[in-house]
């Protein structure tokens, strides 16, 4: 059985500085990504799992939690502690949003800039779908 995590778990792991590997493909990992998250996708993951810690949680994203949720079962069953990020990139940029308005709601004040939970490409523009532009 693979162990699944949602976001609010996700989120409280990853500000703590886990292992996160992102399963999608260069294409998408390019358009937007998770900060910090090692792009291995899913097919190249059997070259690339011995590089993984075996003794600390491996969080694995993708876009929606089915190829986290193949990768986390790859990986559980060459010992190594991987958790299936329920949901995927999509709803972290959507939780990230969502906290970021309930922020805004509570102080007044928002951050402003790229949306938090996404990272845009290295080098272009951040792009949020809530504002027109």
């Amino acid at each position: 059985m693979v162990p699944e995590v949602d976001l609010a778990t996700f989120a409280a792991a990853h500000a703590d500085g886990a292992v996160v590997i992102d399963v999608r493909e260069p294409y998408e990992y390019v358009a937007g990504h998770v900060p910090g998250a090692r792009l291995v996708p899913l097919a190249r993951l059997p070259h690339h799992a011995g590089e993984l810690p075996a003794r600390e949680p491996v969080y694995v994203m993708c876009a929606s939690g089915n190829r986290s949720w193949t990768a986390a079962q790859f990986l559980a069953g060459r010992g190594i502690d991987a958790k299936s990020v329920i949901g995927g990139t999509g709803d972290v940029a959507r939780f990230a949003r969502r906290d970021q308005h309930a922020r805004i709601r509570r102080t007044g004040q928002g951050e402003g800039g790229p949306d938090p939970g996404v990272s845009p490409q290295k080098g272009g523009p951040a792009r949020n779908p809530t504002r027109a532009g």
